[in-house]
């Protein structure tokens, strides 16, 4: 009866541990805050931070993601959480224009501070995005 006790608590212990799926991560509050730029972004092994110069980014906390250059503005939306892996997973949809269409994926979170968030793609280590405070 014990040993039975023992597993039922043992097993009731690692579920209370674990987060759900779509929990929030410290990126969603760092984003929210000012306005970002394309520092670093790599596809291929090919530095592509150049088509992002004249690009500024907004992430607002419902989801919305501006993206505004001298020649207009496209929206799209964004979201961070937890995934099936314990990975932190963050999604850009800006649609299918260039540059843009670049950003737009399923990313993982590398690292972030205050003022920068480095982004990769876990199926192609040659595909990574940093974003930087202004």
């Amino acid at each position: 009866m014990k040993f039975k006790l023992i597993i039922l608590l043992a097993i009731a212990f690692s579920f209370s541990c674990k987060k759900e799926k779509g929990t929030a991560i410290p990126a969603q509050g760092v984003l929210t805050t000012g306005t970002w730029y394309v520092s670093k972004m790599t596809e291929d092994g090919d530095d592509l931070t150049y088509l992002f110069d004249e690009y500024t980014f907004v992430f607002n906390t419902n989801g919305e993601l501006t993206a505004a250059c001298p020649y207009g503005t496209e929206v799209g939306s964004w979201y961070a959480e937890e995934d099936d892996d314990d990975d932190d997973e963050f999604r850009i949809a800006l649609g299918n224009t260039e540059p843009l269409v670049h950003l737009s994926k399923r990313w993982h979170i590398r690292s972030q501070v205050a003022d920068k968030v480095e982004l990769y793609d876990d199926d192609n280590d040659e595909e990574e995005v940093t974003f930087t405070k202004q």
